[in-house]
């Protein structure tokens, strides 16, 4: 009985993950898949210039003064502040699938930018996931392009999704069970 119950609960669960994912990822695709090159450019200062897409994308693009190199930084409102309890999470992993398909594009790409000249940096905000590129600013078009199809082109299928609640389900099985190994330790250090 609690097996037929879990498994008729994992079944919703993955119902209502579904249904929500497909209406942010049309959503997304809709509105900001028309991106092209970069029609406004606006100077903050002498190394940071804001570049506006012709569908509104905004990228935020920084010179490092140290390295010459060019910081392409660009910004999706997917942060657990627009989540509620039926979706908690879903944030981090909408997070690690985007950057997994920047990854991958990083490793295939043929336009003359990979691993060996550009870096790749992701993270999260309870407000917004922020994708990274850091490369030679004469890369500064193809890194543009590739994050821009690696977010706003992307498919995202149900196994992918699948796969990947399952591996952070057991990172956070692992990480609790390291909690309780380290507490227990602690305790019995103590007593």
């Amino acid at each position: 009985l609690h097996s037929t119950e879990t498994k008729k609960f994992q079944i919703c669960i993955m119902s209502i993950w579904r249904s929500i994912i497909t209406g942010i990822f049309f959503l997304f695709i809709s509105i900001l898949s028309q991106a092209q090159t970069s029609q406004v450019v606006k100077a903050f200062d002498d190394s940071t210039y804001l570049s506006k897409q012709v569908n509104g994308l905004n990228a935020l693009i920084h010179q490092q003064s140290s390295t010459g190199n060019v910081q392409i930084s660009v910004y999706v409102k997917i942060g657990s502040v627009y989540e509620n309890d039926s979706v908690s999470g879903i944030s981090y992993i909408l997070q690690n699938i985007l950057s997994d398909k920047i990854t991958n594009r990083l490793r295939g790409n043929k336009s003359g930018i990979s691993f060996d000249n550009t870096t790749f940096n992701h993270y999260s905000t309870t407000e917004l996931s922020v994708f990274q590129l850091t490369s030679a600013p004469e890369n500064y078009a193809a890194c543009l392009e590739l994050l821009r199809d690696s977010l706003f082109s992307a498919k995202l299928y149900e196994a992918e999704l699948r796969n990947k609640i399952e591996a952070v389900r057991a990172e956070i099985i692992s990480d609790k069970k390291d909690y309780n190994n380290i507490f227990n330790t602690q305790l019995t250090e103590r007593l």
